[in-house]
């Protein structure tokens, strides 16, 4: 972020962005992939375990929850920590009063203000490569657009007691639940539960710590391509810069190696405007389990009448309003104690699990980013729940059991 690529060619830019980091990315991605399957495996033989010797596969969520080392997990601590700065300092109404981006401006005017930046600069520098849907190189991160992490911090002024990194309860349910495991089992089959409950804490911890790292290789990458794009945007190549994150590596390199857009006879500005519709239209249609032999999208069953059925991620059973939030700026809305009903959480999303009451996702699985934070912080949640953000509305009261993955609307 701080170097000075004017200086740079365009094919210089392209060439760092692939050769060197996005080789670096796919090689850590591989890692990503080896430590994803060393999890699921682990989970599943705990599952296993469990149901052979106890009859209650289910109880390996709450075995598998409150863990410490999750480096995600720090961020609502931290955010937390920066609200009360801000009561303190006298600044809390301005984050109600003013836009994100009007109150970072004051705030970094106003030199009783100091205590605050110092902390958001720590901030940054920690997790500053991260943002709701940070696989998708379209957008900012918290770094290029801080503003993001004053718009979260609104929630956190509500809250009189500071989020810990490691929920107390779901980790005294975690050694509760372990003592009643142990309990039942005779020595020798104690030491093959703890053996691969070990395991469980283990990979899970190197699978979310992991995401962390391969976001931080996208964020240089990332900063590569915006330059090229605001080059192109500034030569009438593209309506806007951020466009450049809707073409494809073939183009990018046809227009760098002819050295101009005419001489490589592409319309990227059309191209990018086609592929933004497309981009937004998806958002609009039902999330499939799978594709079929013709391509087609398969729609799994959602359940009967008012209930809606996924996966288990996250044991307990909570009742509150439902908050459907479709992009990263509607998630600003959200109220302590709200459901979050979205199609899919990152750990740019970690902010919103201090919060909320408890969680329902379209997609994902057990050892999913919205499955572990959830059991982090002791909230019921389901998964794979398909069509959720169609079938329940927004402000709608839903009672979740994460324990048997179910929702029922109410």
């Amino acid at each position: 972020m701080g170097r000075d690529l004017s200086q740079l060619s365009d094919a210089a830019l392209l060439v760092e962005a692939r050769d060197v980091w996005f080789d670096r990315i796919i090689q850590y991605i591989g890692y990503h992939s080896n430590v994803t399957s060393l999890s699921m495996s682990a989970l599943t033989q705990l599952e296993s375990l469990l149901q052979r010797q106890l009859g209650d596969a289910a109880l390996a969520h709450t075995l598998a929850g409150g863990l410490s080392g999750v480096i995600a997990a720090e961020i609502a601590p931290a955010l937390w920590e920066m609200a009360q700065t801000l009561k303190q300092l006298g600044f809390a109404d301005l984050l109600t009063a003013t836009s994100p981006v009007a109150a970072l401006a004051t705030l970094r005017a106003a030199p009783q203000a100091a205590p605050f930046l110092e902390q958001l600069d720590r901030f940054l520098q920690r997790h500053g490569h991260r943002c709701m849907v940070e696989a998708e190189l379209f957008h900012p991160r918290w770094a290029e657009a801080p503003e993001q992490v004053i718009a979260a911090l609104a929630p956190y002024l509500a809250m009189s007691t500071a989020p810990a990194a490691v929920n107390a309860d779901a980790a005294r349910r975690r050694e509760e639940a372990t003592a009643l495991v142990e309990h039942k089992l005779n020595w020798w089959r104690q030491r093959g539960f703890r053996r691969t409950l070990g395991q469980v804490h283990r990979f899970t911890r190197l699978r979310d710590n992991g995401q962390h790292y391969i976001v931080k290789l996208l964020l240089p990458m990332r900063h590569l391509y915006a330059v090229l794009g605001e080059r192109w945007a500034a030569r009438g190549w593209l309506v806007a810069a951020e466009d450049i994150f809707f073409l494809v590596a073939e183009e990018l390199t046809a227009v760098v190696t002819a050295g101009d857009l005419q001489a490589a006879g592409l319309n990227l500005a059309q191209r990018a405007a086609d592929r933004r519709a497309a981009y937004h239209y998806w958002f609009t249609q039902p999330t499939p389990v799978a594709l079929d032999a013709q391509g087609a999208p398969v729609i799994a069953e959602t359940g009967d009448g008012d209930i809606l059925v996924g996966a288990a991620a996250s044991p307990g059973v909570v009742t509150g309003r439902a908050r459907v939030v479709m992009t990263p700026a509607e998630a600003s809305a959200l109220q302590p104690g709200d459901i979050l009903v979205t199609r899919a959480t990152d750990p740019g999303w970690t902010p919103v699990f201090s919060i909320i009451g408890g969680a329902v996702l379209e997609i994902g699985g057990t050892l999913s980013h919205g499955a572990i934070v959830a059991r982090e912080y002791g909230l019921p949640a389901v998964v794979n729940a398909p069509l959720a953000t169609q079938r329940i509305q927004d402000g709608q009261r839903i009672q979740v059991d994460g324990t048997r993955g179910q929702v029922r609307l109410l």
